[in-house]
């Protein structure tokens, strides 16, 4: 009965989020031809260095990933911002082609540093944000190399407002004709425990460190074994070490970055021979690749590698450099780039895969049971409590997801916790009855008694739901009063018995097998920030400890 239900919901989440992603990658893409139009007109009067326009759109593409709530005056410390970061980036450009040493040492320490911001509220995460993507736009420039001078710095920040100034005037009015979703400020449950972890490194510091590691090592490989290409192997690691809080999904993020790279060098060089380097075919063809490397990044992270990648073969093409002979040279590069970020995410104060697993279950189950409690009172927040249970759930199952592979290819050489699958597994059956529910109340209206009656049945499966998260933190609750009885409602009976079969009933009068108690977590930070700390009940395996 659970594979059943995921196998619908899987389904049904992959034409969801292909659709939603399709909208997402349009606007991307009609900010980005804005960009690009309005900069090449800038670039022909100026007659500057077509560095400028290729920061520009490198700039709208990483600014239209920041979907930002509020209108025009939420926007206005980005206004504040993007110009003095942009004119910072051409003075960090100057510095690593004219004295890498201290070129690479203060590009270590501005991206780190702009991780460590993210740990400071809202807006100190914005600027974060802000301050790390034209820090990192600009590895993407040496490829065609960098104007230097007073003018090149003016035209840069020029470059930088026309980026923003498109990227907010599309979303604007995205939001204005309702496009997309409403954007959610956050997870309403996921109030932040940083002040309860005072004592130890929060999740942005400790990625700061390892991604201080993962550059520096790439610096030095980059220097040292592809001195014409070293940013190849800079902008892996980066791209890498930011795959994901655990282990395990820093590995995963490796494999596919490495993986579409491959298959994306291997169609730039069968390309370059039907496209000629310097043409007007070559550019259009650039931006086809790019809107479906933004139409399916979140879907499927090897495509976006692959089309960035041939991307950026193909760009290196049009400005006279060979694509062809370079083609064992740029997997090389991103594979030590992988290596780098893989080995510090391993060795830096890494978070195991399975205490992350557990993290994100346990946070899956209370945005259920938020969820259901805004169903039971009728809050006028369910909207986005079900927007936040759909970022909980993609959460988890991003989360198990190298659990998932070792199950499947490394049985062999590590024995994953099954158990711990099955309760994943479990809990994201849930998924499918829950968004069943949530449209049975919204029937249900109109007749009063039935409401009443479907709210007692939601209060019934909320207290299943809080037992459930209980046990599975290793705390005995067995189960009392009625489990399948008095549920009104096919969409919360479904749901009732997907809870109720989270922990098996010889596990539920005890905290037996697969058990644990998860320590507070610094939820500041999502995504790449879970700090994550464990203890193993009774029978638990210790091998991810």
């Amino acid at each position: 009965m659970i594979k059943e239900r995921m196998v619908y919901y899987d389904i049904r989440r992959y034409l969801k989020s292909s659709g939603l992603e399709f909208r997402r990658a349009i606007i991307t893409m009609t900010a980005t031809l804005g960009t690009f139009g309005t900069s090449l007109a800038l670039q022909r009067i100026s007659h500057q260095n077509l560095s400028t326009l290729v920061l520009s759109v490198v700039l709208a593409l990483t600014l239209s990933r920041m979907q930002r709530p509020g209108g025009a005056r939420a926007r206005l410390p980005e206004l504040a911002v993007v110009p003095l970061v942009a004119l910072s980036a051409g003075e960090l450009a100057h510095l690593l082609l004219s004295h890498p040493t201290v070129g690479d040492l203060a590009f270590t320490c501005t991206i780190s540093g702009a991780m460590c911001l993210r740990q400071v509220g809202r807006l100190g995460a914005r600027i974060g944000q802000l301050v790390s993507l034209p820090i990192t736009g600009i590895l993407v420039v040496p490829a065609i190399g960098f104007g230097f001078g007073p003018d090149a710095r003016l035209w840069q920040v020029t470059a930088a407002l026309v980026a923003l100034f498109w990227v907010s005037a599309v979303q604007l009015i995205a939001d204005h004709f309702r496009y997309l979703p409403p954007h959610r400020r956050g997870v309403p449950f996921a109030a932040s425990t940083a002040a309860g972890n005072a004592r130890r490194l929060s999740g942005h510091s400790r990625m700061a460190l390892q991604l201080a590691v993962a550059v520096g090592a790439a610096f030095v490989i980059g220097r040292t074994a592809f001195p014409g290409h070293w940013n190849w192997t800079v902008l892996t690691a980066i791209i890498v070490c930011g795959g994901g809080p655990s282990r395990g999904e820093v590995m995963v993020k490796g494999a596919s970055r490495l993986l579409g790279a491959g298959v994306g060098t291997l169609v730039a060089t069968l390309l370059s021979s039907s496209f000629p380097g310097h043409h007007d075919d070559t550019v259009v063809l650039i931006f086809v690749l790019l809107f479906l490397g933004a139409w399916w990044r979140e879907i499927s992270y090897a495509v976006w590698a692959g089309c960035v990648t041939c991307v950026m073969a193909l760009l290196s093409g049009y400005f006279g450099q060979p694509v062809g002979t370079l083609l064992s040279t740029r997997l090389e590069a991103i594979f030590l780039g992988a290596i780098c970020a893989i080995v510090a995410c391993t060795l830096v104060m890494p978070t195991p895969t399975a205490a992350l697993v557990r993290r994100r279950r346990s946070l899956a189950l209370q945005s259920l049971a938020s969820l259901l409690h805004g169903m039971r009172t009728q809050s006028p927040a369910v909207p986005l409590l079900v927007q936040g249970f759909d970022a909980r759930m993609l959460d988890l199952r991003r989360a198990a997801q190298p659990l998932r592979l070792q199950h499947t290819l490394a049985r062999a050489i590590r024995t994953p916790d099954r158990y711990l699958l099955a309760t994943v597994d479990a809990v994201l059956a849930c998924a499918a009855p829950a968004r069943q529910a949530v449209g049975e109340m919204s029937s249900l209206q109109s007749d009063d008694q039935a409401v009443a009656l479907w709210q007692t049945s939601a209060g019934l499966v909320e207290a299943h739901v809080g037992r459930t998260r209980r046990q599975l933190a290793g705390h005995s609750m067995p189960h009392s009063g009625p489990e399948h009885g008095h549920v009104f409602g096919h969409g919360l009976l479904q749901l009732n018995e997907a809870v109720l079969a989270i922990v098996p009933p010889d596990q539920r009068a005890s905290g037996s097998r697969g058990t644990e108690h998860v320590a507070q977590v610094d939820e500041g930070a999502p995504h790449r920030a879970d700090d994550v700390r464990y203890r193993s009940g009774g029978g638990q395996r210790g091998a991810h400890r």
